[in-house]
This record gives C-alpha cells, structure tokens and sequence, in this order.
C-alpha cells in the first residue's frame, strides 16, 4: 500500500494510444492495471499451489500471489491515481 510507481505508455508499441486516450482519468480515484510479469523465466510453471515468502510457509494458488514466476505472465493491480501527465505517455 505504500509503494509507488510510474505507468508509462508506449504509445510506439501502441497506435491506438494518444493524449486524447487519458481524457478524464484524472477524475478518477483508482484505475485497474493490467500488465505482464516481463521477468517471468517459467512459463511451463505446473504447481497450482505455492509458498510465497512472506507467506510463513503458507501454501497459496499462484494467481494469489505476486510472484512473476507464473504459468501466465500477466498481472492486474488497483493503483491510486496521483496525477495524470498526458504531456508525457
């Protein structure tokens, strides 16, 4: 809850994206990130339940963790919105 971070859009990568895409983001509290685990080192990943580090032994399934390592790379996270930058994609 305390972290914080930059999203930065490829707008290269992404035609479909532009200044006009982010018209009125700034009017909401949060938005739902959805990305992929780039350090992701094991696709073919077969445990359905893992031990998490800070899970104390705990044994989790992996959708309910962060850890990158995943059979399916992607992530989605609810982020607080600080500002919006369309300056800056």
């Amino acid at each position: 809850p305390s972290s914080r971070g930059v999203v930065k859009l490829d707008q290269a990568a992404h035609a479909c994206l532009s200044r006009a895409a982010l018209d009125g983001l700034e009017d909401y509290s949060h938005i739902w990130v959805l990305f992929e685990f780039h350090a992701n080192t094991d696709m073919h990943f077969k445990a359905a339940k893992v031990a998490p580090p800070r899970g104390y032994g705990a044994k989790v399934g992996w959708l309910a963790t962060r850890a990158p390592h995943r059979a399916v790379p992607v992530g989605l996270s609810l982020v607080k919105v600080d500002s919006v930058d369309a300056k800056n994609l």
